[in-house]
Parts: C-alpha cells; sequence; structure tokens
C-alpha cells in the first residue's frame, strides 16, 4: 500500500496499523476476473484493499476504476477517497494489481464500526490475439461486485496464548 503515492499520503496521518482482515472474494473465485479485499484498520482510517486478477488470457484491463455508490453505516463510517489504478497501467493475463476505498471514522460513534460498502468497476477490455499480441478490439465494462462487508470479526486478531 506505501508504493501508492495516495495511499502513503493516507496513512502519514496514521498512528499505526491495529489490524488487517483475511483475504474475502467480492465474486466467485473462478470468473474471468477475481476480486479479493483485504481490508486494513487504522485508528481514523480503514484502507480497503481491492485486488483483480486478470484470468483471461485474450484479455487486457486498463483504465480499471472503482465505483462506491453506497456506504451504508449505522455509525457515521464515510467514504473518504478512491485510489483508482493508473491510466497508464494495465492488468496483463495472471497478473494482479490493486486499487483502494478509503473510509474514515473521524465522525464514527463506535470505536469498530461496521457497515456495508456497494461497489463496481468500471474497465475497459482490450481483446487480442493470444499468439501475436494483436489487438483486435476494445470496450468499456461495469463489472458487478458482490457487497463488501465491514464486520466485527474483521477487527479481530488470532493472539497465541502463553502456555501453562
Amino acid at each position: 500500500m506505501s508504493q501508492n503515492p495516495e495511499v502513503a499520503a493516507v496513512l502519514q496521518g496514521c498512528k499505526h496499523l491495529y489490524s488487517s482482515s483475511p483475504p474475502s472474494y467480492l465474486n466467485d473465485s473462478q470468473a474471468e476476473y477475481v476480486v479479493q479485499t483485504i481490508k486494513h484498520f487504522f485508528d481514523k482510517f480503514i484502507i480497503v484493499q481491492y485486488s483483480i486478477l486478470n484470468t483471461l488470457e485474450d484479455h487486457i484491463l486498463s483504465d480499471v476504476r472503482l465505483k462506491v455508490s453506497n456506504v451504508d453505516s449505522l455509525y457515521q463510517l464515510k467514504l473518504h477517497s478512491v485510489v483508482h489504478l493508473d491510466k497508464a497501467d494495465s492488468i496483463k493475463f495472471n497478473e494482479k494489481k490493486y486499487v483502494y476505498a478509503v473510509l474514515t471514522k473521524e465522525d464514527c460513534e463506535h470505536p469498530f464500526p461496521q457497515g456495508k460498502v456497494t461497489q463496481k468497476l468500471a474497465i475497459k477490455i482490450t481483446e487480442i490475439e493470444v499468439d501475436s499480441k494483436d489487438e483486435l478490439g476494445s470496450y468499456e465494462e461495469d463489472y458487478s461486485l458482490e457487497p463488501m462487508h465491514i464486520l466485527v470479526k474483521d477487527y479481530l486478531t488470532a493472539t497465541q496464548l502463553a502456555g501453562g
């Protein structure tokens, strides 16, 4: 995350990372584009890291943008910013790249706010001839994802108990 300048700027205002959730799928793990999230919990922010894996050999994904349509939370959890894939960057076959949603906890009435984020990916898809790598054409697509939930269990981390 710190490799991305926009995310690094948010991290400068954070004291430390409290915990990170295990990865969870937002779509079928056998889909053409596999999307997983890891939620990183900081004092003022929750950074949701979306990993996008292209599983189609004849597709190149570019201009990948995360579109958050709603953050539903009883505890005033709000969208702070979205960090898209750089316009010049692309996701080729078997490559994984990242986009981020930054949620702010500054106005939250609860130390462990829960919520549901509704989102989709906007992607430019370029079809290619696999052998020659010649472009066959491109089109834009909104790629639906399951809602992403922030639950109490996401804040918990396993701890090894001392023997005795």
